[in-house]
């Protein structure tokens, strides 16, 4: 919001939120004239003070509850409002949300697969550990892109009721990824189907280019959850700046969020056990033999093909088309039942894994209790109903206070 005893000429622009010039339906050069900004110089405070006494424009803010922006609207103009008005800054939210993810993706998840694919498929090396090393590294920056990018580019926060709070926080931390990888994955089984190629190369090739997709499903999943939840956004949040936020993260200060554990035991909590549960499910999903295209193909297209293996070497495209049960809508299958275990994996497994953490770390580091026998604190609120201040008073008991 823009504050009135501001001078226009020296607002920094991160200042402003949004203004919204309400015009009445009249010609007037000069009002058009400032504000299309034809003039080399903006209008003074008093200028727009002048033209807003006068009624030739009215100053609109765009509050972070679309309720109190038509109702505001409403009572300066007399007019029955539309959503137009928030719409710009809603879209505005939505589309620097959306960036914000994709950026934090593509640094991540997107551009560790990436590399990962390429190197396995024209560097011949083991796709075991290639997609394990993928794993960390990928695990490691996100957690680490999600502090440095929300703060370094402060998207709208999301102001979500407090019934409902702790579901989209749940939702956000381990849904988001899991929908991201299903999708890619979709995508993925497309591309390879129209390749035609049955190589596990071609395959993490074209993985490594769709897995940037995800950042795109989870800016759009963000918005839709907010709304799901009754939620609405804050447009220009306070946040510390970018390298207070990554010392706070590395840091041994309470989190009062995380039931006052470390703020660095917290993270480390986090990155080991997607890390964990991202092995776990890649090495089953590998030694089970979901990556193949054999288990996919019924129990006769299973035996040509390994037949084929066994005899005259790899099979092709066509083979597949011809001997599996479902022709070449194998490959979507493959992709769409090795994203969905990975989903499943990290939506039950790891907040499983965090909860053993948690219960492990708090046996060695109880949460300190306060001494309730030496000292007793009471919260004292004054009498005058409008100061809403609170004292707190320290009682010692007699037998504690000569050890004060």
């Amino acid at each position: 919001m823009l504050e009135e005893d501001k001078d226009l000429e020296n607002v920094p622009l991160d200042e402003v939120t949004i203004i919204i010039p309400i015009v009445p339906k009249k010609k007037n050069d000069e009002l058009e004239s400032i504000l299309i900004g034809n003039q080399k110089t903006m209008p003074t405070t008093e200028r727009i003070e002048q033209l807003v006494s006068e009624k030739e424009i009215i100053l609109q803010s765009v509050y972070d509850n679309k309720k109190d922006t038509l109702d505001e609207f409403r009572e300066n103009t007399g007019l029955k409002p539309d959503e137009a008005i928030t719409l710009a800054a809603e879209c505005g939210a939505f589309w620097k949300r959306f960036g914000v993810e994709t950026v934090i993706h593509t640094v991540s998840f997107g551009g560790a697969g990436f590399a990962a694919g390429l190197v396995i498929k024209f560097l011949k090396t083991d796709p075991v550990l290639g997609m394990l090393l993928s794993n960390f590294v990928a695990v490691f920056a996100n957690e680490n892109a999600k502090v440095f990018f929300d703060h370094l580019l402060n998207p709208p926060e999301d102001k979500i009721p407090p019934e409902n709070k702790e579901k989209f926080e749940f939702a956000k931390k381990y849904a988001f990824y899991p929908l991201a990888v299903v999708f890619s994955s979709i995508v993925s089984g497309i591309g390879v189907m129209v390749v035609n190629d049955p190589d596990l190369g071609t395959r993490l090739a074209l993985g490594a280019g769709t897995s940037q997709l995800g950042g795109p499903v989870t800016g759009i999943a963000h918005n839709m959850l907010r709304k799901h939840y009754g939620g609405t956004i804050i447009m220009k949040p306070d946040r510390i700046d970018v390298k207070t936020a990554m010392k706070r993260y590395y840091s041994t200060d309470e989190n009062p969020k995380d039931e006052n554990r470390p703020y660095l035991v917290g993270n480390m909590r986090n990155t080991l056990t997607r890390m964990g549960v991202l092995t776990v499910s890649t090495l089953c999903t590998w030694y089970i033999g979901f990556y193949g295209i054999e288990i996919y193909c019924g129990d006769e297209g299973r035996r040509h093909l390994e037949n084929i293996t066994r005899t005259t070497g790899n099979y092709t495209g066509q083979d597949v088309n011809e001997y599996c049960l479902f022709g070449s809508l194998t490959y979507p299958l493959r992709e769409v039942a090795i994203g969905a275990l990975k989903a499943v994996a990290v939506m039950f497994l790891q907040p499983v894994a965090n909860t053993v953490f948690n219960k492990i770390y708090d046996y060695f580091y109880p949460p300190q209790q306060p001494d309730e026998e030496g000292v007793r604190i009471v919260d004292v609120t004054d009498g005058d109903p409008n100061d809403h201040s609170e004292h707190k008073i320290v009682e010692l008991d007699s037998d504690s206070s000569k050890n004060v």
